[in-house]
């Protein structure tokens, strides 16, 4: 019998040591594919806000109220060094370790190989990729849910205070990262209410009012800073725009529409959420598994269709990065589903279906070059550029960009609306109200425009055709750059 016993334990041991190889294996494999080619694109809009709130927290310290974790940290961080390599380095180092946290926390949901299997999904999706390899704070949110909910999983097989306090905190620092986040809590509160009762379940309801209090500054702030964002409304969100959401969150981006990708792209959402629904058919027969069947779907559907409610209120648009943090629920949900399907054979057709299309996509990705080239377009602004002229950047946001590349004192200013705007036409009043009194002070105008609206490059050069005497054109990628004389036209 103790021979028996000894038996089960060395067992059960080397398994523990076969799982521990294979998710730190997964972990330095996202590692490595989030440091390939980590600085070699320049930076683009949104990571230039990061690098500017940094700055100014750097400069003159002070609690900002959206996302105040991840900007703290980054001033901290660009004490280092400021390289787009040097700058991108701790997400690519989040985002590994939310693929390890992942493993774990789906090994006490789903099991070992459906774990697994989720961990190297995630390690090679292009959408995790990508916002591994940005100055943001999306792979820092994603390793902090991930933690939360790997230690609430924990409180809910064993209720002890150590885990409760440790959840708490990782919801907190994910509030404080990225306020929508706080939709975990709202999950995390409704299976312990349909799971959970007694002294485990009063412990918990006092834990909430505590970080209800300590986050509802941030929760207001940010709806107020999100309500004054936009004057619209987003477009009307459609079912499919929801089945697009969760194919991103693996593939990335669809492609035109009617494109082979695209018909790709529609191919692999049908299948894998067949997958799901066959595997969660399977699940639900089995009652003793429903609960962590109920966690993964409340986990995916609520931030989902919430996110998509409040882009119909507060904001423009509803991306797969504001809701990323959802997506392990639906990694895990297809870990779950190969693992219950009835043989081998079928296991391993799942697999190369679910893992090779990811593949595909994330060597397209290292393939792109869509990102604005600011290294290129501000070299030749600093060749060219004479005592006299000004450089006019239009867009706001591109400021931040133009400021972290550009190194000669030649004065240069920031052009724009200070918020977004509605769709209006481009008309000779909206261009003049745009340059302002540039052309009356200086000799020369070099106007750099990049994401902005595509109508804008064409409509300002005819503009300046009209009025002034246009001197020049260059275009470089995501970047237009026009020059002119601010002689008027008699």
């Amino acid at each position: 019998m103790l021979k028996g016993i000894t038996s089960r334990k060395e067992r059960n041991n080397h398994l523990c040591i076969r799982f521990i190889h294979a998710a730190l294996s997964i972990t330095l494999l996202a590692l490595a594919i989030r440091l390939y080619r980590l600085g070699a694109e320049c930076l683009w809009i949104d990571e230039g806000y990061s690098i500017r709130v940094a700055k100014e927290f750097a400069s003159t310290p002070h609690f900002e109220f959206v996302r105040p974790l991840y900007h703290i940290f980054l001033a901290l961080w660009m004490r280092l060094g400021q390289s787009e390599f040097m700058l991108r380095f701790p997400s690519a180092i989040f985002g590994a370790a939310a693929v390890l946290v992942l493993c774990y926390a789906g090994k006490q949901i789903v099991g070992v190989r459906a774990s697994l299997l989720a961990g190297l999904l995630m390690a090679i999706s292009p959408l995790y990729v990508n916002h591994s390899q940005e100055v943001r704070m999306y792979a820092l949110t994603s390793m902090l849910t991930l933690l939360a909910m790997y230690f609430f999983i924990s409180f809910m097989l064993q209720p002890r205070a150590r885990y409760l306090i440790t959840c708490i905190l990782f919801d907190l620092l994910s509030i404080a990262t990225f306020p929508l986040s706080a939709l975990l809590i709202v999950v995390q509160d409704l299976v312990l209410l349909l799971y959970v009762r007694g002294v485990t379940a009063r412990r918990w309801l006092s834990a909430q009012i505590c970080l209800l209090i300590s986050t509802a500054p941030m929760l207001l702030h940010t709806l107020t800073a999100s309500l004054d964002m936009s004057p619209e409304k987003s477009p009307q969100l459609s079912f499919a725009r929801i089945l697009d959401l969760l194919g991103e969150f693996t593939l990335f981006a669809r492609g035109p529409s009617g494109s082979m990708t695209a018909r790709a792209f529609d191919m692999y959402v049908f299948g894998t959420v067949a997958l799901v629904a066959y595997g969660s058919w399977q699940v639900w027969n089995v009652k003793r598994e429903q609960a962590r069947y109920v966690l993964l779907l409340l986990w995916l559907i609520l931030p989902l269709f919430v996110t998509v409610f409040l882009a119909q209120v507060a904001h423009t648009q509803c991306l797969s990065r504001y809701v990323l943090y959802a997506a392990p629920a639906y990694l895990l949900l297809i870990g779950l589903s190969i693992d219950s399907l009835p043989s081998h054979r079928l296991k391993y057709l799942a697999m190369a279906f679910v893992l090779v299309m990811p593949t595909l996509k994330l060597v397209r990705y290292y393939e792109r070059t869509d990102r604005p080239e600011w290294r290129q377009a501000v070299a030749f602004l600093e060749r060219h550029v004479e005592k006299g002229d000004i450089i006019a950047v239009y867009r706001p946001g591109n400021g931040n960009l133009f400021a972290y590349y550009y190194r000669r004192t030649i004065p240069w200013k920031e052009v724009g609306y200070p918020k977004l705007q509605k769709q209006t036409p481009w008309t000779d009043q909206r261009i003049a109200r745009i340059l302002g009194d540039l052309p009356s002070r200086y000799r020369k105008v070099w106007l750099v425009m990049s994401q902005c609206d595509p109508r804008a490059p064409g409509e300002i050069a005819r503009y300046v055709s009209r009025h002034y005497h246009l001197l020049g054109k260059r275009s470089f990628t995501q970047i237009k750059v026009i020059w002119f004389d601010t002689q008027r036209r008699s």
